[in-house]
């Protein structure tokens, strides 16, 4: 399967694999009509690709503005599927984008964060980025 490469539209982000520094960013907002089936190839490559030995560090970046529930439900499982692979050996480091002032933004990737031992979390001020 592809690496996903996806144009950000006003209810999607934009989805792009960078093979050279192994990179999945996930940019914009996230309130897609059947977020499941939007989500669904994205996960698929993800669980894919994360079966293969991976040299190095693979990195998702989340800047995510605004998203609904659905979309969260999906990140959880995406941050699952991430944190169990990072029990099996693989390297990965998630990064939240938050804007400073957007205090809910910072505590949601607080609670994304819980649990996740096996993987790098961190939660990042666009301001300071």
């Amino acid at each position: 399967m592809d690496a996903p490469n996806i144009a950000a539209t006003e209810d999607t982000p934009l989805v792009k694999f960078d093979s050279e520094d192994r990179s999945l960013t996930i940019r914009g907002n996230s309130f897609p009509e059947n977020t499941f089936v939007f989500y669904k190839p994205i996960i698929s490559w993800l669980e894919g690709y994360l079966v293969s030995d991976l040299p190095g560090v693979f990195v998702l970046n989340m800047d995510i503005g605004y998203y609904n529930s659905s979309s969260s439900k999906v990140y959880m499982n995406i941050f699952n599927l991430l944190s169990n692979k990072g029990t099996e050996g693989c390297a990965i480091v998630v990064n939240w984008y938050y804007d400073s002032e957007d205090e809910d933004a910072h505590e949601d990737g607080e609670e994304f964060r819980m649990g996740m031992e096996s993987i790098t979390f961190n939660i990042v001020s666009k301001d300071l980025s």
